[in-house]
């Protein structure tokens, strides 16, 4: 990732407008393309060296003055060297940024999706994400719960609704009740997974079609279906059946390869696209991603509110694609009469080492949530999601509290 160096990655800001200017514990210049420059640390700005002020985002507000007026101006210039940004505005003035020592000093988010980033880490390495124009994966995704209206589908039935080739399989959690009879003795694959090195146990697909024909239900298990002469890695599986807890039925496919029968859709209902094939792991992030998303948009005004929170709610997958940030895939659902960028809900964290450690903002696209980020104001990036008890809200007065917004 860091073998690039900054001069090496265009930043997209000449000839676009400030149309918007942020400021919490950073100050965060939104440019007219959907750009972003946020500024973390002290950073100089004047129209000569000798007139430059210096200005902190976290000291006196009031010394903030002389950026806000960088609102409407348009950018003449603008590149980075080493760990420090320079920028030149329509009225002359002269915005530069160097490292610091200790703390992130400033982020560079570029219009494109998913963005272009830099990041100047403390003492001023940057950390640096270009922008890959997204290709299509092919990969389809099913997902179903059990209600009022309908169980949770059988294992047999959703196997055999669909095609599937001969392949190699994956298995990396199993719990199975199988029928009165069967040749299947749970015992032995339970010994088999809990002996096979990570990330799980491979078999044939012989063996497949013994479990599928003889289970009498499938309480939790993950299989993973990778052709014959692909590399043993799940990544390259080209199915993925999860049943969680006997609580939810997802499956992941090719459907170059799988095909799909009108039963298997009536179990399942319609399909959403999504980057990868996954793994649980991935799953369970993706339902914390949902419950703090849902949490955020508790902190919002009303419009709008009802079309995000059925959003929020379809979230099918989250991927990370930088320290911190996921791109967020929802399954189709009304979109919200918002504008792109940042939404004004206020929401923070703690962790169980600092009181406030940092703040969540979602961004919007096109009418729909687009993406989740968690920056941090710790030197140390948190390692962990925010818990339910760690989120802090505006109106709290529990420790970190005060002051949040």
């Amino acid at each position: 990732m860091n073998e690039l160096a900054v001069e090496d990655v265009p930043l997209l800001l000449v000839g676009e407008t400030v149309d918007a200017i942020w400021v919490d514990h950073a100050l965060r210049l939104l440019l007219s393309n959907g750009a972003t420059v946020i500024l973390e640390c002290p950073f100089s700005l004047g129209r000569s060296p000798d007139a430059a002020t210096m200005i902190d985002p976290e000291g006196d507000k009031s010394g903030l003055v002389p950026a806000l007026r960088l609102h409407t101006l348009v950018v003449t210039e603008a590149h980075a060297t080493g760990s420090t940004l320079s920028m030149t505005f329509s009225d002359g003035s002269r915005l530069t940024a160097g490292p610091h020592p200790e703390f992130e000093s400033w982020h560079y988010i570029g219009p494109e999706t998913p963005p272009t980033r830099i990041i100047i880490m403390p003492g001023g390495g940057p950390a640096i994400w270009l922008h890959h124009p997204e290709t299509e994966s092919g990969l389809l995704s099913f997902r179903t719960r059990p209600s009022d209206e309908h169980l949770l589908p059988a294992f047999h039935d959703v196997f055999t609704s669909l095609t599937v080739p001969p392949l190699r399989w994956l298995v990396t959690d199993l719990d199975i009740v199988v029928r009165s009879g069967s040749t299947v003795n749970v015992h032995e694959w339970d010994r088999r997974l809990r002996a096979a090195p990570p990330p799980g146990l491979w078999f044939s697909h012989d063996e497949m079609l013994t479990l599928v024909r003889d289970n009498d239900q499938l309480i939790d298990g993950e299989f993973f279906g990778v052709p014959f002469g692909a590399a043993a890695d799940p990544a390259r599986a080209v199915l993925r059946i999860d049943f969680f807890h006997s609580g939810e039925a997802s499956v992941v496919l090719d459907p170059s390869v799988i095909g799909v029968s009108e039963a298997f859709e009536r179990l399942f209902g319609p399909e959403v696209a999504v980057p990868s094939i996954g793994t649980r792991d991935a799953d369970l992030a993706a339902y914390r991603v949902q419950s703090l998303l849902l949490a955020f948009l508790d902190t919002l005004p009303a419009p709008g509110a009802a079309e995000l929170r059925q959003q929020a709610e379809a979230v099918r997958a989250v991927q990370e694609t930088a320290p911190r940030i996921w791109d967020v895939v929802l399954a189709e659902t009304p979109r919200a009469d918002l504008p792109d960028g940042r939404l004004p809900g206020s929401l923070a964290y703690r962790t169980d080492e600092a009181p406030l450690a940092g703040e969540v903002l979602v961004w919007m696209l096109d009418g729909r949530i687009d993406s989740f980020e968690l920056p941090w104001f710790t030197t140390e990036m948190p390692a962990e999601l925010p818990r339910p008890d760690q989120l802090i809200r505006a109106a709290d007065e529990g420790d970190g509290g005060h002051g949040v917004r």
